[in-house]
């Protein structure tokens, strides 16, 4: 099962639950009223491509998200504490280039949508600096930082993730007059050591690129975004993740996204406030290898199991359980908790 296979199961799920008449009221929690979703945008392009998402897609998701249903807000109001509307998002690109200064922006300013672009120093000539600098100077529009080319994370010392931090620090500030508060990591790949880098660096928040639903108490340096892809651009699938819950967890294994084994063997304690009986709802899939053995440890101590390791460098989990509306109970909204793991081929040749 791949990536898009696993969202279609996630939707033929949603749909089976939605007809169960009536379904047990799911427990709700203090952290739903501060959810909101992040949406990362990579390369846009006429004609979709591996990876990439297509114009047309991406300006159908647009012209959804400016419908009055939906309340798209700025990167910064997102991550707050407050209480927020249903259905509050916040996009993010982390690929900027001609196409994204004369098609992508002049859009959302004319559907007058917040965004945050993600600057990746690397990828700027001079030309695109001066066009940044008019962007920048527009309410709607919040800059950050990334790395300053696309190499992987995983693949660099904690030395070389420091000197490439403080580059593109320079960089920023050297162009832009000031610094950047927020950061992407590259490919959304981050370990322990990385973040506490960021930490150090006193960024305010940091994104990786699992799926997942940003709330109050959240870790602000290890925030999930919702990747899109052509795969995974269908409006039935941003309807249904611009409504996801929170999925609160803690004891979290493995504690890093780069695997030292291949299967990983996850496990996450649950919040107190989701019930055994909520529990016996959860479903888990991965990238490749579809649905996942769930086991339940006492009352709220989830593992893992899978049937064999990835057989690929990237691979994602990601684990719904459905919630009940509490004045409709057939208005189903979901909790989601996703994985982005980094796997080296190492570890991808032992699994074949």
């Amino acid at each position: 099962m791949h990536f898009k296979d696993l969202t279609n199961a996630l939707g033929v799920a949603a749909a089976l639950c939605a007809l169960i008449s009536p379904p047990a009221m799911a427990s709700q929690l203090a952290e739903d009223a501060s959810a909101g979703v992040v949406y990362s945008y990579a390369s846009i392009t006429p004609e979709s491509d591996d990876g990439t998402l297509s114009l047309e897609s991406f300006t159908a998701q647009i012209n959804e998200l400016a419908d009055d249903d939906y309340r798209v807000i700025a990167l910064p109001d997102l991550i707050t504490d407050g209480t927020l509307p249903r259905r509050s998002v916040a996009l993010s690109f982390d690929q900027i280039d001609r196409t994204f200064f004369e098609t992508i922006a002049p859009l959302l300013l004319e559907k007058n949508l917040p965004f945050t672009i993600f600057v990746s120093p690397g990828q700027f000539e001079d030309p695109l600096w001066d066009d940044l600098r008019k962007l920048a100077s527009n309410p709607l529009v919040t800059l950050g930082l990334s790395a300053y080319g696309t190499g992987r994370a995983s693949e660099r010392s904690p030395a070389q993730l420091t000197e490439d931090l403080n580059r593109v620090r320079a960089k920023f500030r050297e162009e832009l007059g000031a610094d950047a508060r927020y950061f992407a990591y590259p490919h959304g790949e981050w370990t322990p050591a990385y973040r506490d880098l960021i930490d150090r660096q006193g960024f305010a928040a940091a994104f990786s690129r699992n799926s997942g639903v940003i709330y109050s108490g959240a870790d602000r340096l290890s925030l999930p975004r919702f990747t899109m892809t052509e795969d995974v651009a269908d409006l039935d699938r941003l309807r249904m993740t611009s409504q996801a819950l929170p999925f609160p967890v803690r004891d979290l294994e493995p504690a890093s996204m780069l695997l030292e084994a291949n299967p990983p063997f996850p496990g996450f304690t649950v919040a107190a406030g989701i019930s055994a009986s909520d529990l016996e709802k959860l479903t888990c899939f991965a990238s490749g290898l579809g649905e996942l053995k769930v086991q339940r440890l006492g009352n709220n101590r989830i593992e893992i199991r899978f049937p064999r390791g990835f057989d690929d460098t990237r691979g994602r989990v990601n684990c719904t359980l459905p919630v009940p509306g509490a004045d409709d109970p057939h208005d189903i909204r979901w909790r989601w908790l996703g994985f982005l793991y980094t796997i080296p081929p190492s570890l991808v040749a032992e699994s074949q």
